[in-house]
C-alpha cells in the first residue's frame, strides 16, 4: 500500500525471505515511490523469518536510501521477531528514526507524527 507519504510492506505469515525477495522489493519500491520522501511501515507476519542475509540487505538498502526515508515503524507478531528487530533498529536509527511495536495502529501514529514534523522543518 502507499500513501502520499506512508508506504506499507507486508510480509505473509509462515514465509522465509531472502536476499532476492528484499532486492526485489527495493525495486518495487523506488518504482512506486519516485524518488519522493516516504516513511515505511513493515509489517512482518506470523513466524515469518528474514534470513541474515536479507536482514544485511535491508540493512544496505536502507542506507542508500536514508535521505528519502523519514521513518520506519516496524510491526513484529513474536518475541524473536522483536529482538531482531531491535537488533536492526542500532543500526539503522543512525539513519533515520526507526521504532518496533506489537500494534499496527501504534506503528501508524507514531509514523505520522515524524512526517508532521518533517513537513513544518
Amino acid at each position: 500500500m502507499f500513501d502520499e507519504y506512508i508506504v506499507e510492506i507486508q510480509y505473509n505469515d509462515n514465509v522465509i525471505v531472502s536476499k532476492k525477495d528484499v532486492a526485489q522489493l527495493y525495486e518495487l519500491l523506488d518504482a512506486v515511490t519516485e524518488d519522493r520522501s516516504y516513511a515505511k511501515l513493515l509489517i512482518i507476519g506470523h513466524n515469518t523469518i528474514i534470513t541474515e542475509e536479507a536482514r544485511i540487505e535491508v540493512i544496505n538498502e536502507n542506507k542508500k536510501r536514508k535521505d528519502s526515508i523519514l521513518a520506519e515503524a516496524i510491526v513484529v507478531k513474536s518475541l524473536g521477531q522483536r529482538i531482531k528487530t531491535n537488533i536492526y533498529i542500532k543500526f539503522i536509527s543512525l539513519f533515520y528514526p526507526t521504532q518496533c511495536f506489537d500494534i499496527q495502529d501504534k506503528a501508524h501514529g507514531w509514523l505520522l507524527k515524524h512526517i508532521k514534523q518533517s513537513r513544518t522543518v
